[in-house]
């Protein structure tokens, strides 16, 4: 889920407007930019599968076990919530930044790939969409963003060309990751 999480920062960011938009964005897409980089020193592990002819959500390996795993998520939002009040000194933005970093594991749970409680050896927790049904997490991903710019842009009256764009990205970051649903 990439459009729904930076879709929700948008309604912490119209619930406490004293926080800096860029926070809740960071805060929003924390777990998977701490999971690319994870990958790109070798911690972590994301790629297509044994035989596969094109990458895709079903035939992924994935291992996030330190940056989604549902342990260490609840260490990395209090984490955050403490990074967030260290740079703000806003005690509501740093909550609700904290609570972006644990409503990305829910919405990951519900549309993404499953999880571990802590590590492959205990149980996987979250619906799996992404490998059952991934053009469906994809549709959930959508209605969610949706709904997200739908009540901000209700909520701070915003209209025009900057509504409309807020629309076109949502569909945009669900859509480039079609390919890989198909």
């Amino acid at each position: 889920m990439v459009a729904g999480h930076y879709a929700i920062s948008l309604v912490a960011y119209e619930r406490h407007r004293e926080g800096p938009l860029w926070l809740f964005l960071i805060a929003g897409m924390f777990l998977d930019i701490l999971m690319i980089l994870l990958v790109l020193v070798g911690v972590e592990e994301m790629a297509p599968g044994p035989g596969a002819t094109r990458p895709g959500f079903s035939t992924m390996v994935i291992d996030m076990s330190y940056s989604h795993d549902l342990v260490p998520v609840a260490g990395w939002a209090v984490a955050m919530t403490a990074a967030a009040y260290l740079v703000t000194r806003n005690r509501g933005a740093a909550i609700w930044a904290g609570g972006l970093v644990v409503l990305h594991e829910v919405a990951d749970l519900v549309s993404g790939f499953p999880h571990f409680v802590l590590g492959p050896d205990s149980p996987a927790i979250g619906l799996g969409l992404y490998i059952h049904a991934p053009v469906g997490a994809l549709v959930a991903e959508l209605l969610v963003a949706l709904a997200c710019v739908w009540w901000f842009s209700t909520r701070t009256r915003l209209a025009g060309r900057r509504q409309l764009a807020l629309y076109l990205l949502s569909f945009l970051g669900v859509g480039a990751l079609l390919p890989m649903a198909l």
